[in-house]
């Protein structure tokens, strides 16, 4: 598992606790120390369950330990893919295949320009994951995990068969962009506006005007993909072609009741990931993979997106005089993306 925060720590977990044999990689001294004394745990459906595994702070260690890797899962944010390909570098000849399961588009086209695409699957995850102390991860809702080939001519069954195996909902999907796409579409829901705003998807659904804004944002994504020619595809437990007829066509006040309810059901007590790395001052974010190829994409094609440009450069260049105006305002956020 190279990347073991939540997301990582869950998905290698499960794998251990079918039987296989999973290293976690993981530059976190605490957490490395913590996962060989104590184990990890996963709390799922209301069960904590423990297990075992081999955890190692850099590759050096982990390949003077182990020569040949059968699968490396990648789950590290996307500003870190090339910083640890590049540290994989002299072992790529001894890992036998990739999945890449991180969120954003961009992620699997940096993996191939360092080994072959027919080496590469892509993942995506619909478990929304928290870890606030290492080594103990929580499953907020029910998921599961999609899989796609880079390489046409080969399939991601294995990789399927081994998530499976370890008790998970898995589906393989035919179109690899597609599927990430799909993803991200998902990943954007309540995720930037709710950094911006500092308010909990929870909140900006309730909000007239914050679902007045956020319904309009995913109206401009739908727009860019539709432009694209990207057919959105249902993942476990989230059929996203349902979803996109409902934000497109249901009347706004069904709809937001509608968004109200999935957000206390899917996301739990975790927050999106923009709003929980704002909060822990983290310089860096996953907002370039996920806003930024929208918005790339809405300009090689001349497509307006007012709401997802301003939501993208607010979170690109969020000073603190900035971060008072919009905390809680989506009077403000609104008026801006007005005159935008």
């Amino acid at each position: 598992m190279a990347g073991a925060g939540a997301v990582g720590t869950y998905l290698g977990g499960k794998l251990a606790l079918s039987g296989q044999e999973v290293f976690f990689l993981n530059r976190n001294k605490e957490y490395c120390r913590t996962l060989n004394t104590q184990g990890f745990t996963i709390i799922e459906k209301g069960a904590a369950v423990q297990g075992k595994a081999a955890a190692f702070q850099t590759t050096q260690s982990l390949f003077s330990a182990h020569e040949n890797i059968d699968l490396c899962l990648v789950t590290v944010k996307g500003f870190s893919t090339r910083p640890l390909l590049s540290e994989l570098s002299p072992f790529l000849n001894q890992i036998l295949h990739f999945c890449d399961l991180q969120n954003g588009i961009g992620n699997e086209e940096i993996l191939a320009t360092f080994v072959k695409e027919e080496k590469i699957t892509s993942g995506s995850l619909t478990t929304a994951c928290g870890m606030e102390i290492p080594g103990t991860v929580r499953a907020e809702n029910k998921g599961g995990a999609a899989f796609s080939s880079m390489d046409p001519n080969h399939s991601p069954q294995f990789v399927a068969d081994l998530f499976e195996k370890a008790g998970m909902r898995v589906k393989i999907c035919r179109d690899w962009k597609s599927m990430k796409w799909s993803k991200l579409f998902l990943n954007i829901i309540g995720n930037g506006t709710s950094a911006v705003l500092e308010m909990t998807p929870q909140e900006i659904f309730s909000s007239r005007l914050g679902f007045k804004i956020e319904r309009k944002g995913l109206m401009e994504a739908v727009s860019v993909m539709e432009k694209c020619g990207i057919k959105p595809v249902s993942l476990p437990f989230q059929p996203l072609p349902l979803y996109i007829f409902g934000i497109k066509y249901l009347p706004e006040p069904i709809l937001q009741n509608l968004f109200k309810k999935m957000a206390a059901k899917g996301r739990g007590e975790k927050l999106p990931s923009l709003y929980y790395d704002l909060l822990k001052g983290k310089k860096e974010t996953e907002a370039s993979f996920l806003y930024g190829p929208l918005i790339d994409k809405a300009k090689s094609f001349g497509i307006p997106v007012p709401v997802l440009q301003t939501v993208y450069d607010l979170l690109l260049n969020f000073n603190p005089d900035e971060r008072q105006i919009y905390r809680k305002n989506p009077n403000a956020l609104y008026e801006r993306i007005s005159k935008f």
